[in-house]
């Protein structure tokens, strides 16, 4: 019987590492499935829907989805098309108890690998999308936070009236 993946420690700010841009994976690679084990392990630990590999201190371009609806392993991620708007709430496993309204893409199309390095498109509408945009800016060594302005963050904790938890 396989082991469960280990649960590691998601970076937070002001950790200066989650600016760090991801480097490629070779594939074929020995470790990337127990990587994306832990990353789903410390992801749904967490309760979020997304989480880059930068997030748990390992500076390789994977990052994993799910959203209940739509579940996604990316690796090497490169965004292909983006149409439409949305704006909607949105927070991060890394920035704990802080959200902000982020304009992003409606829909998008990344192509990535999956584990066994074929290459796979992933379309996303809604909240899928904003996780594809989201994980693959992680990958790059940007916050949703560079998105908006400083006084457009909201601390949930101290808010009057804060929004519904924003997913990330």
């Amino acid at each position: 019987m396989a082991e469960p993946p280990h649960v590691r420690p998601i970076l937070t700010i002001p950790e200066p590492r989650l600016r760090l841009a991801a480097r490629p994976v070779r594939l074929p690679d020995r470790g990337i499935e127990r990587l994306v084990g832990e990353l789903f392990a410390a992801m749904h630990n967490a309760r979020g829907v997304g989480l880059a590999a930068n997030q748990i201190g390992d500076y390789v371009a994977v990052a994993v989805i799910d959203t209940g609806e739509d579940r996604a392993v990316l690796i090497n991620p490169t965004v292909v098309k983006v149409r439409d708007e949305q704006v909607d709430w949105e927070g991060c496993l890394s920035i704990p108890n802080y959200v902000a309204e982020v304009r992003r893409a409606g829909e998008v199309i990344v192509r990535a690998q999956n584990v066994d390095g074929r290459w796979d498109r992933h379309r996303g509408k809604g909240l899928f999308a904003r996780a594809l945009l989201h994980e693959t800016d992680h990958l790059l060594g940007r916050l949703y936070v560079d998105l908006v302005r400083p006084e457009d963050v909201i601390d949930t904790r101290t808010h009057p009236n804060p929004p519904a938890r924003a997913r990330s």
